[in-house]
């Protein structure tokens, strides 16, 4: 099998089971903005690993374990209204459900005319 059935198979497996990947990290996502108060601000911790990415990928499962052993314990509790620090801070419910949905549509927001997408006129 070459490495690029590898990832067509991987890429189906997880589009079988999207609802599954999604409601667990939706729940991941929900206990990390509950439990914030319990998590630190600021740390002096270090990513462990060696950050090499397979050519043909990995399966979302896969990669969410990775994620979560890696990245996961070090996240700092930077989400919500009340961070202080950048303006690109501080999620909102409303800024969660529109990052959803940006990556669900998927736009291509660089052409306003033609047969392509227009979402580059959307004014709020």
């Amino acid at each position: 099998m070459t490495k690029f059935q590898i990832m067509n198979e991987q890429i189906q497996n997880d589009a079988n089971q999207l609802d599954t990947l999604l409601e667990k990290n939706k729940d991941q996502g929900l206990d990390y903005l509950n439990n914030l108060e319990h998590r630190y601000t600021s740390t002096k911790n270090t990513i462990i690993g060696n950050g090499d990415l397979k050519e043909e990928g990995m399966a979302t499962v896969k990669a969410s374990q990775e994620f979560n052993e890696k990245f996961e314990p070090v996240m700092l509790a930077s989400s919500g209204p009340r961070y202080w620090g950048f303006v690109t801070r501080g999620s909102t419910p409303a800024s969660i459900v529109g990052d959803w949905l940006c990556s669900v549509y998927d736009q291509n927001t660089q052409n306003t005319k033609g047969h392509e997408d227009i979402s580059a006129l959307i004014k709020l």
